[in-house]
């Protein structure tokens, strides 16, 4: 399993080493970015689960790179980190849509405990997202069956075949029990039988 990767962005080198040398030490990859500047261009080759960003930085401050990451990522797990703890500025911290922010000078139990949480933020928001595709799947596909029912002219067995092969897709990429009653009820509305008494498919529908 591939580990967590976590960038952490902070022009004070001391700070950025030992919060590196803390994520690696729980298991996770951290690398450093210096300023926002150099943050960004990582972005154009790397993908991260977790954002640890210092808010005053030359060349482009944290929440200049936050601005700028959300629009790429809207989704980014940010975590800030200040010397300044005047809600004003905590106030406006929060308004960038980070998920927690941490004051400095840096306490070990404190950045153990925030990252492991905003790991954890970042797992459930995958785990929705997943859910979010699987229920469109099975939207997806009881759309093509409703459309198949109201469709029912000469060309038929072209349509047929079409969605069945969709839904059987769709079922393989993990859209469930809703497919598999989709394409039972499509069976039962096309099958036939032979003089026998057996149930005959058209051998076109089945792939």
């Amino acid at each position: 399993m591939n580990k967590r990767k976590i960038l952490v962005v902070d022009d004070e080198m001391d700070v950025r080493e030992f919060l590196c040398d803390i994520i690696d030490e729980m298991g996770f990859h951290a690398e450093g970015s210096n300023d926002g500047s150099s943050a960004m261009e990582k972005l154009l080759y790397n993908k991260y689960d977790l954002y640890i960003v210092d808010y005053n930085m030359p060349i482009m401050n944290g929440d200049q790179f936050i601005t700028r990451l959300k629009l790429q990522e809207p989704d980014a797990v940010v975590v800030m980190l200040t010397g300044n703890s005047e809600s004003h500025v905590i106030i406006n911290i929060m308004k960038l849509g980070v998920y927690d922010y941490i004051l400095k000078p840096i306490k070990l139990k404190t950045i153990e405990d925030v990252v492991k949480k905003a790991i954890q933020h970042k797992e459930q928001l995958e785990q929705q997202r997943e859910m979010q595709i699987k229920a469109g799947r099975v939207i997806q596909s009881k759309i093509e069956w409703n459309e198949y029912k109201e469709s029912r002219t000469s060309d038929k067995p072209k349509i047929t075949a079409e969605l069945i092969h969709s839904l059987q897709t769709n079922m393989l990429q993990g859209a469930g029990i809703s497919v598999a009653i989709s394409i039972t009820e499509m069976i039962d509305e096309i099958k036939k039988e032979d003089k026998d008494g057996n149930i005959v498919l058209d051998k076109d529908l089945i792939q």
